[in-house]
């Protein structure tokens, strides 16, 4: 995926992005900065943002980084929901 987020100045990669199973107003995307966000896409498109220009102020509802076992931050390569809609899986 190309780059599709912007963290201050800092541009990073979207590797993956899922649509939630249930609300279909909500997407979780992964990437090479370790984390993992849920977006809330009613507010960006409210705002007329598009994928390319998500940012912290278009719906952004969660952030969660992703660490490995000796807690250093590892980059997000893949994100999939469970068919409930409770649970996110990642991978890095």
């Amino acid at each position: 995926m190309a780059a599709c987020m912007c963290m201050g100045c800092t541009v990073v990669s979207c590797t993956s992005a899922q649509w939630h199973p249930i609300d279909m107003n909500t997407v979780a995307t992964a990437s090479e900065d370790g984390t993992v966000r849920l977006w809330d896409v009613e507010v960006a498109l409210e705002r007329g943002d598009d994928a390319m220009s998500l940012n912290v102020n278009s719906g952004q509802k969660l952030v969660a980084v992703l660490r490995d076992a000796k807690g250093i931050k590892s980059g997000a390569t893949c994100c999939a929901w469970h068919k409930d809609g409770q649970t996110i899986m990642c991978g890095a």
